[in-house]
């Protein structure tokens, strides 16, 4: 079982058939829409890189999706009353049941990863950082394999 952020990402690296992402083509999509990733999700992106629908088979799976992530959570939010929207610094990880999600913003190194769930007023913190949570997506395929 793995148990840190840097076992994950070795042995994310080390996964035939990944399609990854050069630091210059993650660079690229971070002038060309204003976000600084940030170190893990830099990371997660040249290890994975252009499809991690294996790695969160319900939300995440290529940089062209996140618009269309954030507009489905947002019409979660939406149909559950709340004020608050997802913004274009805000990347979702997976969906559950249509219910809710769980996102991060790309605001620091390894941010802190948050649930929304339709019954609860507003997001709350799901207890580990995007590092952590890629250790335990990557567990669960693991599990599954």
């Amino acid at each position: 079982m793995i148990s840190t952020p840097t076992e994950a990402f070795e042995v994310l690296a080390s996964l035939p058939g990944c399609d990854r992402l050069s630091l210059d083509e993650v660079e690229s999509w971070e002038r060309a829409n204003d976000i600084n990733a940030g170190r893990t999700f830099r990371q997660l992106l040249t290890t994975v890189g252009c499809d991690a629908s294996w790695l969160f088979p319900n939300g995440f799976s290529r940089l062209a999706d996140l618009p269309a992530l954030r507009q489905d959570a947002n019409e979660i939010l939406s149909d559950s009353g709340s004020d608050l929207r997802l913004g274009a610094t805000d990347v979702v990880l997976d969906f559950f049941g249509g219910e809710g999600f769980s996102y991060f913003r790309c605001i620091e190194d390894d941010p802190e990863v948050f649930k929304f769930f339709e019954w609860e007023p507003k997001p709350s913190p799901a207890g580990v950082r995007l590092g952590l949570y890629v250790v335990q997506a990557l567990n669960t395929y693991l599990q599954r394999a």
